[in-house]
């Protein structure tokens, strides 16, 4: 009779090697969800910010002075009003006839105030003031300049559906070389298809 007691008996040996397993991994369980809450939360990024990195990745492409890379960052039926041009440029190919002025030219962007409107989680407006600089003679020639532009995610990508484009405007006490600066330096030598406004003559 005691071998049959003996025999159902549990190996003390195995449920105490089962205890600390179970003591031993709710230990590590403790210190993982100690660890999550310490860590700083990463924010995941939102329409706001895919839209400014899309305005950022469009003036370093400016910077490149290559028509064709600049284009990549608006939509395929995007509508560009240039800072010097009287048309609207609607479309990849008007775009790149647009900006081929400054093709090895040197010129650059930089961005230096910015507002942000989230319309939804698929378009987002900007608004701010940006400094072109254009190279005249070897010397670089500065344009301050306001934007808008309305950014939009088409798929997986952000691209620019609308950007508007205008020379900053200038106290009335500037000197006309300042004023002839913010209207040109903007993105190149005056445009062939530029035509000066009674106000500008």
């Amino acid at each position: 009779m005691a071998l049959v007691v003996s025999a159902i008996q549990p190996n003390r040996s195995i449920y105490s090697q089962m205890i600390i397993q179970g003591e031993q991994m709710t230990i590590a369980a403790r210190m993982v969800s100690i660890a999550l809450m310490m860590s700083p939360a990463v924010a995941a990024a939102g329409p706001a910010e895919d839209a400014n990195a899309a305005l950022d990745r469009w003036s370093a492409a400016y910077g490149s002075n290559d028509p064709e890379t600049i284009a990549k960052s608006y939509c395929p039926d995007a509508i560009l009003l240039g800072t010097v041009s009287p048309i609207i440029s609607e479309g990849t190919q008007a775009i790149i006839t647009y900006f081929t002025p400054i093709k090895g030219s040197g010129n650059k962007n930089a961005i230096d105030e910015r507002r942000t409107i989230t319309i939804n989680d698929n378009a987002v407006q900007l608004a701010g003031f940006y400094t072109f600089t254009r190279m005249v003679d070897g010397k670089a020639v500065p344009g301050p300049s306001r934007f808008t532009m309305l950014v939009t995610k088409r798929g997986n990508e952000w691209c620019i559906a609308h950007h508007h484009s205008s020379p900053h405007v200038l106290p009335k006490n500037c000197r006309n070389d300042e004023r002839e600066a913010a209207l040109v330096g903007g993105h190149h030598a005056r445009s062939p298809l530029y035509r000066a406004s009674p106000r500008e003559t």
